[in-house]
């Protein structure tokens, strides 16, 4: 009798011991299961960024390493994520105040950079990392040190830097920097100061596409014509140009009124042009429009241009997320439409979103710390709810591997 007891009480301990004790821990929010916790999965692994090797199915952290492979501190925020445009296995992530990251496994694990010049700080914010296919050795970077927004290139992979550029005034970032792939001397930047500025000669010599009154955070060039391109400003208004620059369209301006559509103007800063009529509203308006018909969304209503994203397939289809959800332009911005997602509009915002580099139907959004998946190019969804308690800031696949992603995460 007293062997049954024993073997009794094995079998509740083992119980408790396999089902209840992690049921509870992970209720207190330390992650025996696959896939991680709230802000750490596996050991030594951070959650800062996340990563699948199945195409958004299963996401694990990623690790970040000193010299002689030991665990570092991960950065506080990831500011991009870069594909080497001819190395598959190479990746590079950009962090405010931690410098340059690199990864030789595909995202796995990340290494900090050390720039033999001296001349990249290890202590940088680094906006933006860019390369060409045309010539894979060479790197800008968009960073922000010593109190001054830069450009730094490498002609050998990173191995060292060299400043190109850098802002007159101090704290004034250059944000973002986009460079031709056929052409590693053709570059554009976006600067806090307003500028848009174009280098043909590797950033020897520097020319001013435009001036804007506002602060430009994005751009984004066509892979097939230098000249097109899309720029964000702090009025979290789409902009494009077709002619590197020289003429610019607010696509969705208030100067259009309604059913307008306006060219920026040529050199004119802050000069207010004529509005051409005909093209429907874009949502990418971002004052009060007063009038219950004035809006897509009804009302006075505001939206605001959180992310955006281009078909790498197709230059012309456009994505947006915003307060008020997803929208989509098939024609370079002039018309849009919303896309129905899961989340009732304006409850949460779109705050990332990606395009999927071979399936054109396959869109993933992010909306707070969910992942949503369309493949029927956003008639249905389904959703993930990914190891995080923080919110999903970027997406990012893998160009020519479409199974790796990595998506980096933050505060609200």
């Amino acid at each position: 009798m007293s062997g049954i007891k024993t073997g009794f009480a094995f079998i509740i301990a083992l119980v408790v011991l396999l089902i209840v004790l992690p049921v509870f821990l992970w209720m207190a929010g330390i992650s025996i299961f696959p896939g991680g916790s709230s802000g750490t999965s596996g050991s030594g692994k951070s959650g800062i960024v996340l990563r699948s090797a199945d195409g958004g199915v299963r996401w694990d952290g990623v690790s970040f390493l000193q010299d002689g492979n030991i665990a570092a501190p991960a950065p506080a925020q990831v500011l991009h994520i870069a594909f080497d445009p001819t190395r598959p296995d190479t990746l590079y992530l950009g962090t405010k105040a931690n410098g340059l990251w690199k990864s030789t496994d595909r995202g796995t694990t990340w290494k900090k950079m050390k720039d033999s010049s001296g001349s990249l700080l290890p202590t940088a914010d680094v906006y933006r990392i860019a390369m060409s296919t045309s010539s894979p050795d060479v790197v800008y970077v968009a960073a922000f040190q010593n109190s001054k927004g830069r450009v730094f290139r490498s002609d050998n992979r990173g191995g060292s830097f060299r400043e190109v550029y850098f802002v007159a005034p101090n704290n004034i970032p250059v944000y973002d920097i986009y460079v031709d792939p056929a052409q590693a001397d053709r570059v554009v930047i976006a600067t806090g100061q307003g500028g848009v500025l174009l280098s043909h000669n590797g950033g020897r010599t520097w020319s001013v596409a435009h001036w804007f009154s506002e602060t430009m955070v994005r751009i984004a060039g066509n892979p097939a014509f230098f000249s097109d391109t899309y720029a964000v400003g702090s009025n979290r208004q789409l902009k494009k140009t077709l002619d590197e620059g020289e003429n610019w369209a607010e696509l969705g301006s208030a100067h259009g009124g309604e059913g307008g559509f306006t060219p920026g103007s040529v050199g004119g800063f802050g000069a207010t042009p004529e509005p051409i009529q005909g093209f429907p509203r874009s949502p990418l308006y971002f004052g009060p429009i007063s009038g219950s018909s004035g809006s897509l969304f009804g009302g006075n209503q505001q939206v605001g241009l959180e992310t955006f994203a281009i078909d790498p397939a197709n230059f012309e289809r456009i994505f947006i997320g915003a307060v008020e959800g997803l929208y989509r332009s098939l024609d370079g911005g002039f018309a849009w439409s919303r896309i129905e997602t899961l989340v009732y509009p304006s409850a949460i915002t779109v705050t990332a979103i990606v395009v999927h580099p071979r399936n054109r139907g396959t869109i993933f959004t992010g909306i707070g710390t969910e992942l949503y998946r369309t493949d029927d190019d956003g008639k249905t969804w389904s959703v993930r709810v990914l190891p995080t308690n923080q919110s999903i800031r970027s997406i990012a696949i893998h160009p020519t591997q479409p199974d790796i992603m990595l998506i980096s995460v933050g505060k609200k």
